[in-house]
């Protein structure tokens, strides 16, 4: 049974519906009973009132309804049957952009505590694809260091987000049997002692790199092993210098930023060079 405020908001939205562009109407249809979702995958063209991911949607968005949500919840439109609007519904929730957004920390009070100077990309000689990356090309890149009973080993990574703290997964920092010892930050090649390449003609040295201690694990609160979602965590660790070349700290998406969308990112890491083959590499910081 439909609640009543559901009902009072269906018929407002219903109205709106029925007045909506003719190009929205059907638009979607593909087959008698099956059509396409605005995100293009598929579901049923059923009343709306048999909908219950747009039931459960009406239900938890804000009101008054405002323009560009109305209109996205207008595109499920694909005919009428009776007196009923049909929509096409999804086999899953419906999530609209509004409630997919990260929240805006731009005036949280500890905002001081990320550097204003971060970012900084070393972009000579680049080299991507699953190939080696330029010498200090990605500096905010961090190795975790694991001991175990066959001794110490890099498992996993993370990412320098201020002199303390290092952003990583949870599932590096939980549920795991070996015992996190240090993070390294300043690397290039794990198999070298001295970091060097060659840069326009000239080689180009690294200074030694940071081997700093763990003073506190904080992996999120609700994560769970072997479940997804929730994977992030901090470490918090010795003060590092971050006023080297190699070590400097990522930017984190703030304002704006936290909406942008990107044709391409860049994945960086110490992993295997080929996943089918298990095919490792030369110990260098990877970029693809």
């Amino acid at each position: 049974m439909v609640p009543s405020g559901t009902r009072k908001l269906l018929w407002i939205v219903a109205v709106c519906f029925v007045h909506c562009p003719d190009e929205l109407n059907g638009q979607w249809v593909v087959e008698d009973d099956g059509c396409r979702t605005p995100d293009r995958g598929t579901g049923n063209c059923i009343p709306i009132t048999d909908c219950k991911p747009m039931l459960n949607v009406l239900q938890r968005v804000k009101r008054p309804i405002s323009d560009a949500v109305m209109k996205r919840l207008q595109s499920y439109t694909c005919g009428s049957y009776g007196s009923s609007i049909k929509v096409c519904c999804p086999p899953s929730e419906i999530v609209l952009e509004t409630e997919s957004l990260p929240p805006d920390v731009s005036n949280h009070p500890n905002l001081y505590l990320l550097p204003k100077d971060c970012g900084y990309l070393n972009t000579d000689n680049r080299i991507t694809n699953g190939e080696n990356a330029a010498i200090n090309e990605f500096p905010w890149m961090a190795l975790l260091r694991y001991r175990n009973s066959r001794g110490l080993k890099f498992n996993c990574g993370g990412s320098i987000i201020n002199r303390n703290y290092i952003l990583t997964a949870a599932h590096c920092l939980s549920g795991i049997t070996s015992q996190l010892v240090s993070v390294r930050v300043g690397e290039y090649s794990i198999k070298n002692d001295t970091d060097c390449d060659l840069v326009n003609k000239t080689l180009k040295c690294n200074p030694p790199v940071q081997d700093v201690a763990i003073e506190k694990v904080i992996p999120h609160e609700q994560f769970k092993t072997g479940r997804n979602g929730f994977d992030i965590g901090l470490i918090r660790v010795s003060t590092m210098n971050l006023e080297v070349e190699s070590a400097r700290p990522v930017c984190l998406p703030l304002g704006r930023e936290r909406t942008r969308k990107f044709d391409a990112v860049f994945v960086t890491g110490w992993g295997v060079e080929n996943v089918a083959t298990g095919k490792h590499h030369s110990g260098m910081i990877q970029g693809i």
